[in-house]
């Protein structure tokens, strides 16, 4: 017997081909820059598993009582009732010179989803913040250390004031959290950093009203 052979027309290779290619590219660069952009401009983005954060305040008072009140006990203490961020407590300081290392206990107080707190104990969200201050640059590395989840929740952050027009100062942290929970891990970094971003603005209302004798 003859063998049978079935023929594909060439209009259907043509189609089947453009199909493939369109398939391979998927999706379009321009797709990628767009989200890329989208990430860039937000003020804090997931970057390989980790929360890279950026946030930027303008306090009304010069940079040398600014950074004068980021070491004085009074001051931090009165920080222990803002929001999201609370319970400042200063356990040491240590002076030398224009260096100041500090090290100060805070928990978290803000909002958790239901699906975080049932593997979350917020009571057990508390950690130190163990400062090191250099005066002379007005710059500061801060690296946080967890009371519990010591295994699972790592951050860091630089913090610099710079004179902003006159007697004003720019304050620019910036740094990374990084929490390992299988589900919710996600969810624990965005919920810390947008408690960081509600603290920084709450703190520079409180560094305005302090500086001027009216904290």
């Amino acid at each position: 017997m003859r063998e049978r052979r079935s023929v594909v027309p060439p209009t259907a290779n043509r189609l089947r081909e453009a199909a493939c290619r369109v398939a391979c590219s998927w999706p379009p660069a321009s797709t990628h820059r767009r989200a890329h952009d989208r990430g860039q401009r937000g003020r804090s983005r997931r970057i390989l598993g980790d929360v890279n954060f950026r946030i930027e305040q303008k306090v009304a008072a010069p940079v040398d009582l600014v950074e004068a009140a980021l070491v004085d006990a009074e001051f931090i203490a009165a920080t222990a009732e803002l929001p999201k961020v609370g319970g400042a407590e200063l356990l040491d300081q240590q002076r030398d010179g224009d260096r100041v290392k500090q090290r100060i206990r805070y928990r978290f107080t803000g909002e958790l989803s239901s699906a975080v707190t049932a593997v979350v104990d917020r009571d057990r969200l508390t950690w130190v913040d163990e400062a090191d201050y250099d005066l002379g640059s007005h710059r500061s590395e801060h690296r946080i250390v967890p009371d519990h989840y010591g295994n699972r929740l790592q951050a860091s952050y630089s913090d610099r004031l710079e004179p902003d027009g006159v007697g004003g100062t720019r304050r620019v942290a910036a740094g990374t959290v990084k929490v390992r929970m299988p589900l919710v891990g996600g969810r624990v970094e965005r919920a810390i950093v947008s408690g960081l971003e509600e603290h920084a603005a709450a703190e520079t209302a409180l560094l305005e009203r302090w500086v001027t004798g009216n904290g």
